[in-house]
Parts: C-alpha cells; structure tokens; sequence
C-alpha cells in the first residue's frame, strides 16, 4: 500500500508536469496587491545594481595588473604555451591540485590570443559571468513565480554579488568557480524551461560535463542532474540509465591520470590525504554553509556552525511545507538543488580540509572564496521561504502553525540580514590580496631582480624560479602584466637570457 501510494504521488507529480509543461505557479492569483508591487519595480531594480555596483568598486580599488598564488602555476604557463603556439588540450584539461579548471584555462588562452592576456578583463570576466548567472536566477524564480519574482531580485543580487566573497572577485584563477555556478545554472534552467524529452536531457548533460571540467566540486553535478531531473518528471528508464551511464564516463575521464598524492592538506599546506573521521566532516561542512553571514575571525566560528544548522533546518521545513501543500516535487526542485549543491561543497572541501579543523585553523571554513559555493544554500532557502509565505498569505484561513511558520522564517531572515550587512562591510575595508606595492614590485623586477618582494603573490608549493621565468617571459612578450607596456626590457631581457638560456 505504501509503494503504491508512493508511486501515485510520483506518477501525479510526472502528470502535473506534463500538463503544465512551463511550470504552473503555486498560483496565479494572488490575493495581495501585486499593482502596487509593480509599481515598486524601477526602484527594486535599482536597488538590485547595488552589490554589483559596490563590486566593480571593489574590483577597481583592490584588483592588481599581476598573476597571483596558483596562478604563477597553472594560467601563467597556459599563457605562454597559448603564446608560442605550443598549447595542447592536454594542457587545457590538466589537473591543478585537485581540480581541473578547463574553462578558466580556456578563457586565458582565448585573452591571450585576443588581448594579450589582460589580466584585468580576466578578473572583470569573473562578473560578467555573474551577471549571467544572476539573470539565469531571476529567469527560474520568474518563471515558477512569476506574481513574486521581484521580491527575490535584491536577496539574489545581494548574495551573487556578495563581497565577503572578494577572493574570487579578484583572482583569475577562481573564474573556475564562476564557471562551475554557470554551468549549473544552465543545466537546472534548461530542466525548467524546455519540455520533457530527450533532446532536454542530453543538453542538460552536457552543460554537467562542462560543470565537471570546471572544479572538482563540479562533480556533484550529476548527482544533482539525476535526482533533480527524477523531480521535474524523468522517470523512464532509458533517461535514467542514460544519466547514469553519461555521469560514470565522465567521472571516469575527470579521474583518468589524476594524481591523487595531492589530496588533502595539513597545518603546513602539504598534502595529507582525505579526512575520514564524520563528526569533524559534519561540524565542518555545517560552519563552511554559514559563512556568508559572519566575519572570517576565530570568534565567528560558533555563531557560523549555528547559522548552518538553522538555515538546513529551515530548508527542510520550508520544502516539506511545500510538498505537502502542492504535491508537486516540480516546486521545490530547482532550489533544492542550489541548497544540495552547497551542502555538497562544504562535504568536498571537509574531506579535504578537515584535518586543520577546528585544530589549528579554527576559522578555515570561512575562507572568502568559500563563499561563493557556500551562498547557494542560502539562495535556495530563500527562495523557498519566498514561495512558502506566498502560500500562506494566499489562505484564506491561516492556522495558528501556518502564522508560526511565518515567525520562524522571518525572524530569521532579519537577522541573517544585518549579520550580512555586517560581513560584507567587513570584508571590503580588509587589507587588499595584493598591495601596490606587490603590484610594482612585479613591474619593476626584470630590471631590479628583487626576489624578496616577490615572496606573498605566490604559494610555497610554487618554485621561485618558474615565477621568475614567467615574470621575464611576461615582459619580454609584452603579455600578462605588461601588456601594452613600451618600457625597453628587451635589451635586459636578452641579456639575461644569455646566461640562463631561452626563455
């Protein structure tokens, strides 16, 4: 009786899709004033140009002309190989540390053969994928909710463009992360948008595939892929087995000469190997989902762990609310998935950075370039929320626990709100990645050779001598750095090379 009630619920839910191939909204009268919401619109859309705004600000007042930590390691030699014609798609695909960045690589070997590689439309390129990644949220919130939308254009800008995030605004190298959130966006949009078929299935795969190619943690996109598509009505066998079969070759090609050795990491940045035990797994993945809300010091470790566990709690709460009052899995899916996406990444990164938590490196999960994964819990909470108080207010008789539910989300909605008001304006008065000191010190070193200021734009697993030598390829080339620089290191550069041999 179970199964078959089971089965019913699920063979409902395939039905409601089929009919309703764009989505039915919860529904589409709404008994407040959506005029007057309307006529809020200019306003809501100014407000939401704000954070991306304050970034572009950020971008211009922090952001350096220079190639920065894993950078000297991985983008600086694609450059050079993209430059001297030698580039392979080998070298498009190989590994850095535990991620294949395919895309990142790919954007610099296209800016370098375009602009030279300008290292400031790499770093701009990382919100214009935003941007993107922004329009394609609003376009799925719209496209369920269409009486609503405007409501989460804000929060989802806010979040999206969040600056307790500045790593990954400033680095090139974290395009990669930018990469793996389109991709994933592309893939639950396209779920959305196109009606069930395999032609639907098979370009959702392929956005996965570029997911997977993008970081390690794009790899979670085929079990999203699978269970979100089961959701939204794919059920027959052969998109199953189709999904299962597409994800184990891609995952077996990700993994295809892959050097494990350098999984993992101790208190000294070496190479430690995964982190098994599952209490320390739990708490870490649990502080890592909250830290966009709090500061990056050793006394927000606590208040951080608390906000994960109650924004899952709220996540479950919300979800079930919805499923049992639509029974439609098609309602909650695509922010499940965000939600999952999250929790998924902080697994992954605690697996590999577990071992230095809360020992000795109590504030590790709440590294800024965390944030960027860590956000989409809370983009898929939100949005959550916003449909489950939508259906409330539309009940004509609101029961004593529906209000409750409304105090609950609320509540802490609110204060989730100051803390990131809090966070963000922390994070933009920090000492910038990279100083102008740093900057010059790369500009001025093909003719003064200082190595010592060199020390803090690279990582120690990095040899001082590839930073040298792509440092004196950059100026020599006119690339990089020095792109569209006239100053006359050709003499210096030549002669150097005598004495160390070709570049």
């Amino acid at each position: 009786m179970a199964k078959a009630s089971i089965e019913s619920f699920g063979e409902q839910d395939a039905l409601e899709r089929e009919a309703l191939p764009e989505q039915a909204e919860i529904s589409s009268a709404a008994d407040i004033s959506l005029g007057r919401l309307h006529s809020l619109m200019p306003i809501i859309g100014l407000a939401s140009l704000i954070p991306i705004i304050v970034v572009l600000i950020y971008i211009a007042q922090t952001g350096r002309n220079v190639p920065f930590w894993d950078d000297w390691a991985h983008l600086v030699p694609i450059a050079m190989k993209t430059q001297s014609g030698t580039l392979t798609p080998a070298d498009i695909f190989d590994q850095n540390v535990d991620h294949r960045v395919a895309f990142a690589s790919l954007l610099t070997a296209i800016l370098t053969a375009t602009t030279d590689w300008n290292i400031r439309v790499n770093v701009l390129a990382n919100v214009f994928i935003a941007v993107i990644n922004f329009a394609l949220l609003v376009s799925m919130f719209r496209r369920q909710q269409g009486a609503i939308w405007l409501l989460l254009a804000l929060p989802f800008a806010a979040l999206v463009f969040s600056i307790r995030q500045r790593t990954n605004w400033v680095w090139q190298m974290e395009t990669c992360w930018h990469f793996t959130l389109m991709f994933l966006l592309l893939m639950l949009w396209t779920l959305q948008k196109f009606s069930r078929s395999g032609r639907t299935l098979v370009l959702a795969a392929v956005f996965t595939v570029c997911m997977t190619f993008s970081t390690l943690h794009g790899l979670l996109g085929w079990p999203l892929l699978f269970v979100t598509a089961w959701m939204l009505g794919y059920r027959k066998p052969r998109y199953m087995a189709f999904m299962l079969v597409a994800g184990i070759v891609c995952v077996g090609l990700y993994f295809t000469n892959f050097d494990f050795a350098v999984i993992g990491a101790d208190d000294t940045g070496n190479a430690a190997g995964l982190m098994t035990d599952p209490v320390r797994l739990v708490h870490y993945t649990v502080t890592f989902l909250g830290g966009a809300f709090v500061v990056h010091e050793d006394e927000f470790v606590v208040l951080s762990t608390v906000f994960g566990i109650v924004g899952l709690g709220l996540l479950l709460l919300n979800a079930g609310y919805l499923l049992r009052q639509t029974r439609s899995f098609s309602t909650i899916a695509i922010w499940l998935a965000l939600a999952a996406f999250s929790v998924g990444s902080g697994l992954l990164t605690a697996l590999g950075r577990g071992r230095i938590f809360p020992e000795a490196i109590p504030r590790q999960p709440l590294l800024d370039r965390y944030v960027t994964a860590s956000s989409w819990l809370w983009v898929g909470l939100f949005a959550l929320i916003a449909l489950t108080l939508y259906h409330v207010f539309r009940s004509e008789n609101r029961s004593r626990w529906q209000q409750a539910l409304v105090v609950v989300n609320v509540a802490p909605v609110l204060v989730w709100s100051l803390m990131y008001i809090v966070a963000n304006g922390w994070a933009f008065q920090l000492h910038p990645l990279m100083t102008v000191t740093q900057e010059n010190c790369v500009m001025k070193f093909p003719i003064e050779r200082n190595v010592r200021c060199l020390a803090r734009i690279y990582t120690n697993h990095i040899p001082q001598s590839d930073v040298v030598a792509g440092i004196d390829w950059m100026a020599y080339e006119r690339t990089g750095s020095f792109a569209g620089q006239q100053q006359p290191f050709e003499r210096i550069i030549n002669l150097y090379n005598v004495d160390r041999g070709s570049l």
